[in-house]
């Protein structure tokens, strides 16, 4: 029964860091990250897409 506890805790663990990391990652754009992904993909627009979005 203790290799299966072991186990249960060594998976436990691994969701925590994992639910750690991802939530700082969500964060590692700031505002400035966004508005460069924004303006890239302002210039990637179609013609006819930029006219419906104006």
């Amino acid at each position: 029964m203790f290799k299966g506890n072991k186990i249960f805790f060594i998976l436990c663990g691994a969701g925590v860091v994992w639910g750690l990391l991802s939530i700082n990652l969500a964060y590692g754009w700031g505002p400035q990250g966004h508005r460069v992904v924004g303006t890239i993909a302002e210039f990637n627009l179609a013609p006819e897409t930029k006219k419906n979005c104006r």
